[in-house]
């Protein structure tokens, strides 16, 4: 008994659940909720024991095995909020424990933890990204050897439009750009490889949502904000008509004064790209856009020929 009661203590501690919050995380929505509320109750008040010897033997294993697999998960989606704490600027102790809420030791603990494992780095009393990352980003942009592929073509039409090109994947919600090319207008947008943004709300990610089957549509209008210009409806609207016209644009959805037009292409079997040609509003006016709509559908069935893909 009395070592159940040290190793809920030690779990708990991990987890950082002796506060109501916590309790209110795994309790309530749990099947062996009472007894999750009971227990860190007991962590919270430090009376534990009177209130273990309430719960039976199978139902102590049964919260047991499902706590150890949730400190499973849920340490490693604290570890992994540090490392984007980090990345952000805050790369002191006290900033840290203060922007993840988590207590001293357990901040400092995994923070020990991702050094040792060199996502983080240690010096002068002060965090940086670990070279681990780095080493796993050239793997990753080694799987991206479509973009080495196409680079040459994608800078023969930023010459011929004068406007910033883009590539970009689709990466859960998100779109992600892993390629620019500057045009040589005087104007021009700022964005960079590995900006993330809102998939339904940028050109690429309606040409390649317009790509995917209708029935997966939703799952990109998840987190809209109430505030949005657009309801679901229009934005669906927006979704087909890139399906029909191989072609999606935005107008000052990303940021206030620039605008894009895309097109999706097949990469392989699975993976699709979006090419872009984005700047500033000024010069996406009337004939133009009809022009740079053609020019991305050009654009997109060339990068596919290059690939080796027929298919539309």
């Amino acid at each position: 008994m009395l070592g159940f009661a040290r190793e809920l203590r030690v779990l708990g501690e991990l987890l950082d659940l002796s506060s109501s919050a916590g309790v209110t995380c795994l309790g309530s929505q749990d099947e062996q909720g009472s007894g999750f509320l009971a227990l860190f109750r007991a962590l919270a008040l430090d009376d534990g024991i009177d209130h273990i010897l309430m719960i039976s033997g199978s139902t102590r294993r049964e919260i047991m095995r499902s706590l150890r697999s949730k400190l499973m998960s849920l340490v490693l989606d604290k570890a992994l909020n540090l490392i984007g704490l980090v990345a952000a600027g805050n790369q002191t102790l006290v900033d840290l424990i203060r922007e993840s809420e988590l207590s001293r030791s357990t901040t400092h603990r995994l923070l020990s933890t991702l050094v040792a494992h060199g996502y983080l780095s240690y010096s002068s009393k002060r965090y940086d990204l670990g070279f681990k990352l780095l080493e796993l980003g050239e793997k990753k942009k080694r799987s991206l050897d479509f973009v080495e592929t196409l680079r040459p073509t994608l800078q023969e039409y930023a010459e011929r439009v004068g406007d910033t090109l883009h590539l970009a994947i689709l990466d859960g919600p998100d779109i992600i750009l892993v390629e620019r090319i500057a045009g040589r207008r005087e104007l021009q947008i700022r964005s960079h490889v590995g900006q993330r943004a809102p998939a339904y709300r940028t050109a690429v990610g309606k040409a390649l949502i317009g790509r995917r089957p209708s029935h997966t549509w939703n799952a990109y209008l998840q987190n809209i904000p109430k505030h949005y210009a657009r309801n679901m409806t229009e934005i669906r609207s927006e979704f087909e008509n890139a399906k029909r016209r191989r072609f999606a644009t935005d107008f000052e959805e990303v940021s206030l004064g620039t605008c894009g037009v895309a097109a999706a292409f097949r990469v392989n079997q699975f993976v699709d790209a979006a090419v872009s040609i984005n700047g500033a509003t000024v010069y996406f006016q009337n004939d133009r856009l009809t022009q740079l709509s053609s020019t991305v559908i050009e654009m997109a069935d060339r990068f596919q020929s290059i690939l080796g893909n027929s298919g539309k």
